[in-house]
């Protein structure tokens, strides 16, 4: 069992140890809460670990630390503590769970987009190139392209094709315009009145969140992160750096520090 298996299993044990609420008394604690009572509050983060352990270990397999996303996950359930209304008739945790999978999602993003993409050269020219090469096979062939064909136009591996799929696809989906407005698609078609809601709220939050990052970038910057890792195409930093007129190295030299900028920024708001 590696430390992190070990980590899950420990934060199940202790979320299974705390003892549920019911009703009654879920909408007494809550009420204690609104006044700031710590203890209420303590009791609230305890009787919903499971729900916590819950939806942060469904990120477990992005090779996140368990104890990162449980941190993210409690901090999701204080911030639900604050924001409930207490003229809800549902029950918090239908509300809660949407405030910790927001803050286990944006940290699971802000991880893997900066640093999950496969290393290798084969795995950089699929990625680069991945989204246009599917698009001009559909419309040669008339149907989706299969990963060997997608692979034998990019003048790759099938495994590289394999890996870049892999971690596009096990990705949060990220609509990044650069402009206020911005947002990231979460929305579950599912969601009822409350989830809806709490939803909605994240979506503002995090919207807020990327504007904000990116507005500490210069203008080069920016066009570099947008053009390379936004683009519909995955532009290649060659191609970047001959729109900038620069050198495909000072193309990547720009990229490497917007993504210093960018994670410094985006911790400070986490």
């Amino acid at each position: 069992m590696s430390a992190n298996d070990y980590d899950w299993a420990r934060y199940r044990q202790i979320a299974s140890e705390k003892p549920l609420l019911d009703a009654p008394r879920e909408r007494a604690l809550l009420e204690c809460a609104k006044r700031r009572d710590r203890k209420a509050v303590a009791e609230l983060v305890d009787s919903h670990l499971r729900l916590v352990v819950q939806i942060a270990a469904r990120y477990s397999r992005e090779g996140l630390s368990a104890h990162d996303l449980m941190a993210e996950g409690v901090l999701g359930l204080l911030e639900a503590i604050g924001r409930f209304d207490l003229a809800r008739e549902s029950r918090f945790a239908s509300y809660a769970a949407w405030w910790v999978r927001a803050h286990v999602r944006r940290h699971a993003l802000q991880n893997r987009r900066m640093v999950g993409m496969p290393s290798s050269r084969g795995a950089r020219i699929a990625a680069s190139r991945l989204r246009g090469a599917e698009r001009r096979l559909t419309q040669t062939l008339g149907r989706p392209p299969f990963r060997s064909e997608i692979a034998q136009a990019l003048g790759v591996s099938e495994q590289d094709v394999e890996l870049v799929m892999q971690a596009l696809s096990s990705r949060d989906t990220l609509l990044f315009q650069g402009e206020p407005g911005s947002s990231f698609e979460l929305q579950d078609a599912t969601m009822g009145p409350e989830e809806a809601l709490a939803d909605a709220e994240v979506r503002a939050q995090r919207a807020s969140f990327v504007h904000n990052a990116f507005e500490g970038l210069t203008e080069r910057e920016r066009a570099v992160v947008r053009d390379h890792l936004y683009s519909d195409d995955n532009r290649s930093l060659a191609e970047v750096g001959r729109g900038l007129g620069v050198s495909r190295q000072r193309a990547g030299q720009i990229l490497a520090g917007a993504r210093v900028k960018l994670r410094a920024r985006l911790a400070r708001v986490a």
